[in-house]
């Protein structure tokens, strides 16, 4: 899959002022500056930063690489957690697996970890450790994984509020339950800010 999707931010407002239900004047829609802080506030969006917050980056979903494209996954993806779900009813899906992401950090801009418990930066540094025996069932080829947000209700995954933040096929990594496989995946949110109409 060669096609990147740029995440490209706008910011617009309208102001319209009225009397008496009647419109007296419409200044039209402008632009507006996407400032640096909205790239720190997406970052604490996806690390969970946010007191009582529902959702945000939480699993990493691995996979064979049948289907090779983001849509293809986010199905079986969808497919394991209604498995988690009722395993007794539902099949479990093939060629896909999940795991908790326990380890999510800020990174500063040469990309060292931030120990500050205070500051908040727009790159996190997400590691996730595949142990010797996971998946369980032997060897295991993954070709491709994306990071995944999905809400909760109580124990049960609300998979229609499930998203796959990132998706990468790669070359097949063959693991078999005597290996071990450690994943870092980095995250930047960078606000370029447009001259025009700012």
């Amino acid at each position: 899959m060669d096609e990147k999707i740029k995440l490209k931010i706008k910011g617009e407002y309208r102001d319209v002022v009225y009397r008496k239900g009647k419109i007296i004047k419409d200044n039209g829609w402008k632009s507006n500056a996407i400032v640096e802080d909205c790239g720190r506030f997406l970052a604490a969006l996806m690390k969970k930063d946010f007191y009582g917050q529902a959702i945000g980056v939480e699993y990493i979903a691995v996979g064979t690489g049948n289907g090779e494209n983001p849509e293809d996954f986010r199905t079986k993806t969808k497919g394991y957690f209604e498995w988690l779900n009722d395993p007794e009813n539902t099949e479990q899906p093939d060629g896909v697996w999940i795991k908790k992401i326990e380890d999510i950090k800020y990174l500063d801009e040469e990309d060292n970890e931030v120990t500050d418990p205070d500051i908040t930066t727009n790159k996190l540094k997400i590691s996730v450790t595949i142990g010797e025996d996971e998946p369980p069932g032997g060897t295991f080829n993954l070709k491709e994984f994306s990071l995944v947000g999905i809400c909760k209700n109580g124990d049960l995954f609300v998979t229609n509020r499930m998203f796959l933040i990132n998706y990468v096929v790669h070359g097949t990594i063959t693991k078999d339950s005597t290996m071990e496989l450690s994943r870092t995946v980095k995250l930047t949110f960078p606000i370029i800010e447009e001259e025009e109409g700012i």
